[in-house]
């Protein structure tokens, strides 16, 4: 199994962060992409914004994006256009995780509580980290909020325990 590499924050971690990041070493079930935008552009496929329940604390999140080749900004540090990566922005540490896959593993933290809301946001930026200008390419940020619960009916539950039937 490929150990994950660490997320890379923008600002100092926290002693506790409430949402830590793991990409996983499978990929997500296939899902409808639907179709791509005029410009570069990115899309939660999974959590939405939309769900009728609530996230299970350990998920993945899964985006679509158009129009926008991703490449790790240290093997390719020469700025072009549609070459980049992207930003996962949480709303409880206030970190920015740098992401080349369009999925990856979350492990969310309740802070105690049965269940908490999450926002998160997916930006489109180049190789030296600058986001794509939102008046140019509007769809190169999107968010999504959703509720995080451990809820036995929660939704997108990434475990990685096998059962037996």
């Amino acid at each position: 199994m490929r150990r994950p590499a660490r997320p890379t924050p923008r600002a100092p971690a926290l002693a506790a962060p409430a949402l830590a990041l793991l990409i996983g070493a499978c990929a997500p079930p296939p899902l409808d992409t639907g179709a791509g935008a005029a410009g570069p552009s990115v899309r939660f496929l999974f959590p939405t914004s939309a769900l009728e329940g609530p996230v299970c604390p350990s998920f993945f999140v899964a985006v679509d994006i158009d129009g926008h080749e991703l490449v790790d900004p240290d093997a390719q540090p020469e700025v072009r256009d549609g070459v980049g990566h992207w930003h996962l922005d949480d709303d409880i540490t206030g970190d920015y995780f740098v992401m080349v896959d369009p999925y990856l593993r979350v492990l969310a933290d309740l802070g105690g509580e049965p269940s908490r809301a999450y926002r998160l946001t997916a930006t489109l930026v180049r190789s030296d980290h600058a986001a794509l200008p939102l008046a140019e390419f509007p769809e190169a940020e999107a968010t999504v909020e959703f509720e995080v619960s451990d809820d036995p009916g929660c939704l997108g539950g990434a475990s990685t325990e096998l059962s037996a039937r």
